[in-house]
């Protein structure tokens, strides 16, 4: 009776084991391989066309990132700032959400640019929650 005890919780304690990895694996490691990194290019909002690098980093359980807009070259709508952000990701829509929560520098009268868009290749793309436009970025370290 001991021996069949211990194999059930050898068996409980690998299949828990298994799941961990491979469920957890596949859940998290996949989209943010994909999301972190370097991303430059542009967004469009009420100020017009804007410039942005996007960096995007892992802590701990968590996928951050900075968010930095500036003018565009030959340019001048848009005032500079840059903010963090945490990412979300939706396994059913594959895409990739950012919300901004705190200021590094902010100008007067503007607000966080959240985005919402899916990654394709060393391509991410789609648009603002809360602005209406466009954003589209390349990834810039593969």
């Amino acid at each position: 009776m001991k021996n069949k005890r211990k194999s059930a919780l050898k068996v409980i304690f690998l299949s828990v084991l298994v799941f961990s990895l491979f469920g957890c694996a596949s859940f998290f490691s996949f989209p943010i391989r994909d999301i972190v990194g370097v991303w430059e290019g542009s967004y469009t909002a009420n100020q017009g066309e804007t410039g942005v690098t996007f960096t995007v980093y892992q802590e701990g359980s968590e996928v951050k990132g900075v968010f930095k807009f500036y003018n565009l070259p030959g340019r001048s709508n848009s005032a500079e700032g840059s903010y963090y952000m945490r990412g979300s990701y939706d396994s059913a829509t594959k895409s990739h959400t950012f919300r901004g929560y705190e200021w590094i520098e902010r100008p007067e009268n503007y607000g966080f640019a959240d985005i919402q868009g899916t990654v394709n290749g060393n391509i991410y793309s789609g648009s603002g929650s809360n602005f209406n436009g466009n954003f589209r970025m390349v990834k810039k370290n593969q």
